[in-house]
């Protein structure tokens, strides 16, 4: 019982609408509009235009698609969507370009939760509520100013480090 008292559980309302928001996009046929644009990226650029691409999208998506959970579910079902018209159309996606875009994606929605709006995440929405109690003030440009550069070269080096990873392993996995 002492576990349920500190599970989270006001962020299941808000999960639940991101879920329903992004229902409402697929039902709109958005998401499989999106999927064909992300294919067609892939197929041009390849594994590491695949890395960059969807690192780059899920830190921007973070700042405007209604926090960093909205941004995952969102991209989760672009991944899924993009994985299914490739079976359909009677091709697959390499291995090592899928976990590649995967963990692409889980790189730049942790790292975009503290980029450059204090509404890329929950916690930042909770540090600027707790800041203002203590009269402390930060700005929306000082937020996005200092953390920018940071962001920047955080997925720079975790986007090379990736890359580096899937082109070592025989069979394209992280482990």
């Amino acid at each position: 019982m002492a576990v349920l008292s500190h599970l989270p559980l006001a962020l299941i309302p808000f999960a639940f609408a991101m879920f329903v928001l992004v229902q409402a996009l697929v039902s709109k046929h958005w998401v499989a509009t999106f999927a064909y644009g992300w294919k067609h990226w892939v197929d041009k650029t390849g594994v590491v235009g695949g890395i960059g691409g969807m690192g780059f999208l899920s830190v921007v998506l973070c700042n405007f698609a209604g926090t960093n959970i909205g941004t995952t579910i969102l991209l989760s079902r672009i991944i899924q969507t993009w994985e299914e018209m490739h079976r359909v159309g009677g091709s697959q996606i390499d291995s090592r370009t899928f976990w590649a875009t995967v963990y692409s994606m889980a790189i730049g929605v942790n790292y975009g939760a503290f980029s450059a709006a204090f509404s890329a995440s929950l916690a930042g929405l909770l540090w600027r509520d707790i800041l203002a109690r203590k009269d402390i003030e930060v700005t929306n440009l000082d937020f996005a100013r200092f953390n920018l550069p940071i962001i920047s070269v955080s997925m720079i080096v975790g986007l090379a480090v990736l890359t580096i990873q899937v082109h070592i392993t025989p069979d394209g996995t992280v482990n």
